[in-house]
């Protein structure tokens, strides 16, 4: 009998201790911050989200301007129309997410993954995409004006009407790309 007792306070004791060591999601500005949330138009400017999980999420319109995203997971994230000017997203993971007509001047997206990303009008001007992985990325009219591309992977890309002016593409990998002079 007195075993069963103690098995019983060791499982009612190990129960609290996780319900008090479960944290709930942070919320910034109002956003909560985890997979799938929607914060349409929020302002996260200035903010630290450094290797938060924000997949799948619906960021349109935001403003991530001189935000900290560096190793975030954005992977299928819609940033339609965000501004993530001046942002450091490197090492981040921005796999098939929306980023069309969105603001990444000046930002540094070095070593990111934007495999299969939507980058259709976005500003990329003066952004450092050096060793980053674009890989059938759709870059139709993207301004991607003094850019720098070094060793990016840019096969299978589509940069159709895209600016390239001064944009340095030293060792990238342009294989199969679409639209280059």
């Amino acid at each position: 009998m007195p075993k069963r007792v103690l098995a019983a306070g060791l499982v009612l004791l190990a129960l609290s201790v996780a319900a008090c060591s479960s944290s709930s999601p942070e919320t910034i500005r109002g956003c909560v911050i985890e997979p799938g949330t929607k914060c349409v138009d929020a302002d996260l400017s200035y903010t630290n989200l450094r290797g938060t999980n924000l997949r799948s999420a619906d960021l349109s319109s935001a403003d991530l301007s001189y935000t900290n995203l560096r190793g975030t997971n954005l992977r299928g994230t819609d940033l339609r129309k965000a501004d993530l000017s001046y942002t450091n997203p490197s090492y981040t993971n921005l796999r098939k997410a929306d980023l069309s007509k969105a603001d990444l001047s000046y930002t540094n997206l070095r070593r990111t993954n934007l495999r299969r990303a939507n980058l259709t009008d976005a500003d990329l001007s003066y952004t450092n995409l050096s060793d980053a992985d674009l890989t059938a990325a759709n870059l139709t009219g993207a301004d991607l004006y003094a850019a720098n591309l070094r060793g990016a992977n840019l096969t299978n890309t589509n940069l159709r009407g895209a600016n390239l002016t001064n944009t340095n593409l030293r060792n990238a990998d342009l294989t199969g790309t679409k639209g280059l002079p």
